[in-house]
């Protein structure tokens, strides 16, 4: 209880003397105060040197406090001084001096306060009024403004007094033993928990740990070496990835575990003393995980799946320049990774996928044969620039006007030739090369050709003289030309020979009407728009003598005449004495042809392999030969097949 609080209470029971008395400054608040025997001496008090400027007055007998009416001016001069007599419990002030050391417990809220109309005193003495002595002067003590202390309150001080609590020192006292104790307890029980998390965590695995893709979390060394040795049972690895198929089973390479040595050295990898910090992290320890195997055995399964697999690999492939896709035009093209293999790359990383027992491994740009020029090449750039400036012509070349190609950017990009100061020019051997490949794949001439007859028998027959023949000198010249004057249109590929149809090489490029001779049946057959509108037995060259067999092939009649000797070769000369027939229609030069042979006894079965086989002609009746020779014309194919 502060010492205005036990005044009021003095003053309300009636039992307080109150005689007047000195105003006591802040340094004798401050100081201790005086107890049992020695209240009566506390009236007196001895001013030490440094407070003589202001003298004590000695106490004097007055009369009961007068209390002013409420509104009126308060005079210092006439009012009476109070003598506060002490109370049990207090402390007796010995002395006092003007240089004192201020009590530890010193607040403004004990100091006296003159209230004024305005000003209210703090509630625990709002009843009590201080009364000025009436002769103080100038020497009398000069009490504390408001706000002032001896000392700056402590935070507990000020937090209790401004809540409407006024503790004791002992009081203060038990609050800071008890937050004391209470840090104390909490300090030694963290200290407990810390050092149990490291006991436990020497050994066994944090939370969230994992190595060679098996859970280890908080697992002891032997419940992880465990669960490490079941996930290796019958193991095997695969490798796939750039067309590469390949499985290796343990067995064929020696493949064993030794798990506790592997759990141990996992869990080395694990620091117990930051337990409250890696408790809350993922952690893989798979670098600790290590096996055994034979890795001569390993290294030829390699080698030799690797080498087989090469045989057949994409090739990698350089940035160059060429066509861009993209953009129409000639530009840089990106390098390509293919599938070939670097043999030393793969047999490491398959070793790799060994030591930690993977059960894949998956191969990848990485492993194959890297390009020697990327695309980022400052040359190759700069080369790319240059061949913009390349010929802007765009023809496209027809064949009886059928397109058949197109010479463009696409087709120029082909041809480039790169100079070392990175210039770009058509390479006109390239060019060549291309027209006369070109002009060969338009070329049907002896050629085989499959066609369905209209009688559904399916033929396939090679050799002749009939079908397409280009150019290519006509061709290569006239695209020169094209180039050189940026040239936009169409150029009819210029031929020596042409059919009566173009198609995709190997397909028939004849019409529906034409002779078809066939040689295992020994029949001839004339079909129109599919309709037969000739036909007869016949017989063709000797099948048992080479010189004398009928030639296969796609051929046309060469000409039409009557009454023509013929001198056959027998023995690598002409025969001398010629035979005349009405009826001649040469297919294959002047040399084979279809007419008539008065002198066979009978035609068609097997007569050609009974020594009546002709030289190569064939041999028709005479009725049979007359009417073809009123219904063929030059030109019309005549096709002889077996």
């Amino acid at each position: 209880m502060g010492l205005f609080s036990k005044f009021r209470a003095k003053k309300d029971d009636g039992e307080s003397v109150f005689t007047t008395g000195p105003i006591l400054t802040p340094e004798q608040f401050a100081g201790v105060a005086p107890s049992g025997e020695e209240a009566s001496d506390a009236a007196s008090v001895q001013v030490s040197e440094t407070a003589s400027a202001h003298p004590v007055v000695p106490p004097a007998p007055v009369p009961p406090p007068v209390i002013p009416p409420s509104g009126a001016a308060l005079d210092a001069q006439a009012l009476p001084a109070i003598e506060i007599p002490p109370t049990e419990g207090e402390a007796q002030v010995s002395q006092i001096r003007g240089d004192a050391p201020r009590g530890k417990h010193a607040r403004v809220d004990d100091l006296p306060q003159i209230a004024s109309d305005t000003e209210k005193s703090p509630a625990h003495a709002a009843d009590a009024e201080i009364i000025m002595p009436k002769d103080s002067g100038a020497d009398a003590p000069v009490p504390l403004e408001a706000g002032e202390s001896a000392e700056p309150a402590s935070f507990e001080d000020t937090f209790f007094a401004e809540n409407g609590f006024d503790l004791s020192d002992d009081s203060k006292h038990g609050k800071h033993r008890g937050l004391k104790i209470a840090g104390i307890s909490a300090a030694c029980a963290l200290v407990v928990a810390y050092g149990v998390g490291v006991g436990v965590f020497m050994g066994h695995f944090y939370p969230n740990t994992t190595g060679a893709g098996v859970d280890l979390s908080m697992k002891t060394v032997d419940e992880a070496s465990s669960a490490l040795e079941a996930n290796v049972v019958d193991y095997s690895l695969a490798v796939d990835g750039k067309d590469m198929d390949l499985v290796i089973s343990g067995n064929d390479i020696d493949f064993s575990l030794s798990g506790d040595n592997v759990a141990s050295k996992m869990l080395d990898k694990s620091n117990p003393w930051l337990w409250p910090y890696e408790i809350f992290q993922t952690h893989d320890v798979s670098d600790a995980y290590t096996t055994d195997f034979n890795e001569a055995k390993l290294a030829e399964i390699c080698e030799k799946a690797i080498s087989e697999h090469n045989e057949t690999a994409v090739p990698t492939k350089d940035a160059k320049l060429g066509f861009v896709e993209s953009t129409g035009k000639i530009g840089v093209v990106p390098e390509s990774y293919g599938t070939e293999l670097v043999p030393q790359k793969v047999v490491t990383k398959i070793s790799d996928g060994v030591m930690r027992a993977q059960r894949k491994v998956t191969l990848d740009d990485k492993d194959v044969v890297e390009p020697r020029v990327l695309s980022t090449d400052q040359g190759l750039k700069k080369a790319a620039e240059n061949a913009q400036k390349i010929s802007h012509a765009d023809v496209k070349l027809t064949i009886n006007d059928e397109p058949v190609a197109e010479i463009n950017a696409k087709q120029y990009a082909e041809w480039l030739t790169v100079g070392e100061d990175y210039s770009v020019s058509l390479d006109e051997g390239k060019m060549n090369d291309y027209l006369s490949d070109l002009c060969a794949s338009f070329s049907t001439v002896g050629s085989t050709r499959t066609y369905t007859r209209p009688d559904g028998k399916v033929i396939t027959v090679s050799g002749g003289s009939y079908g397409w023949e280009a150019d290519t000198d006509s061709l290569l010249a006239a695209v020169k030309d094209a180039v050189a004057n940026n040239t936009v249109g169409n150029i009819e590929v210029p031929v020596w020979q042409s059919a009566q149809v173009f198609t995709a090489p190997g397909e028939q490029d004849w019409g529906s009407r034409y002779v078809d001779v066939d040689i295992s049946e020994q029949y001839v057959r004339f079909y129109d728009g599919g309709e037969i509108i000739w036909e007869s037995d016949c017989i063709t060259g000797a099948g048992y003598d080479y010189e004398r067999i009928t030639p296969e092939g796609v051929y046309a009649v060469t000409n039409k005449a009557n009454n023509v000797p013929l001198r056959p070769w027998e023995n690598g000369r002409q025969v001398e004495e010629p035979t005349y027939v009405t009826y001649w229609m040469p297919f294959v030069g002047n040399m084979i042809g279809l007419h008539d042979a008065w002198w066979q006894p009978y035609f068609g079965g097997s007569a050609y392999l009974d020594g009546l086989g002709s030289h190569g002609c064939i041999n028709l009746p005479t009725y049979a030969a007359a009417d073809l020779f009123n219904i063929i014309e030059i030109g019309d194919v005549v096709i002889t097949h077996y």
